[in-house]
């Protein structure tokens, strides 16, 4: 009879265990997963200020652009349409590698975020690799 009520207790201490553990690893997870999403949300918040502040440069480099071409081609309307022009040609050239410029390296970094390990993560966002 001694024997049966230490097995009980020591059953009763592995499910114990059992438990807690896949309290702290199920813990653990959800930790892992607010890093990596905090990691991803700042990458969108800078890479959309960065595209910002690029559009407002772009705009007033255009306009410069522009006022600078008009002496040379006939007037400002044609100097807007020459940059306009250009940047429709921009548009389809964007437009025509938007996967091997835009879909690959974000499925690649989301990706890497979510199935890579922490300390590969860090050396990347560090520049140590």
């Amino acid at each position: 009879m001694l024997s049966s009520d230490q097995n009980i207790q020591t059953i009763r201490e592995l499910c114990l265990n059992l438990k807690e553990y896949a309290e702290l690893k199920a813990e653990s997870v959800q930790v892992g997963l607010i890093r990596k999403l905090s990691i991803l949300v700042t990458a969108l918040i800078v890479g959309g200020i960065a595209f910002v502040l690029a559009a407002i440069i772009i705009l007033f480099l255009s306009g410069t652009l522009a006022l600078a071409l008009a002496p040379h081609v006939g007037g400002t309307a044609i100097a807007c349409l020459i940059v306009a022009g250009c940047y429709l040609l921009l548009g389809c050239i964007v437009y025509a590698k938007r996967t091997a410029w835009i879909l690959n390296p974000i499925a690649n970094f989301i990706g890497e975020l979510f199935l890579k390990s922490d300390e590969s993560i860090k050396e990347k966002l560090d520049g140590t690799e």
